[in-house]
């Protein structure tokens, strides 16, 4: 998706769609989160970039024209591309008490975001 985001690269993310059945491979995971980063697809809670967003769109859709079905990774647990760690970065930034980045996994607050972000993937929708 991040690769995607960038317009002269879709070429190659097609391309690897396409050789990827000659190899054998049918199913592949990427990530459905870059949050709050560079190419963030998420860059506050419920509110997406909208060419990052287009461009995981295109991956799947170059995905399904080549009948590789597709796991999306909805959050990261390190800080790589943001992950649950951003989380508790927005939640503090929002006034939460959190402490520790497994408070992603109990805060009311943090798990309405994800919710909300889950909930956007699966309506495949932007705010």
């Amino acid at each position: 998706m991040v690769f995607a985001a960038d317009q002269s690269n879709r070429g190659k993310v097609s391309e690897v769609f396409q050789l990827a059945p000659i190899v054998g491979l049918t199913v592949c995971r990427t990530r459905a989160f870059n949050d709050g980063q560079w190419r963030a697809l998420q860059t506050f809670p419920s509110v997406y970039d909208e060419n990052v967003f287009q461009a995981l769109d295109f991956v799947v859709s170059e995905a399904k024209k080549n009948k590789i079905r597709v796991i999306l990774s909805l959050v990261n647990n390190w800080s790589d591309y943001g992950g649950k760690q951003q989380y508790v970065k927005w939640g503090k930034d929002d006034g939460c008490n959190v402490t520790s980045d497994d408070d992603f996994f109990t805060d009311p607050t943090l798990r309405t975001y994800y919710k909300n972000h889950v909930k956007a993937r699966l309506e495949m929708q932007t705010q």
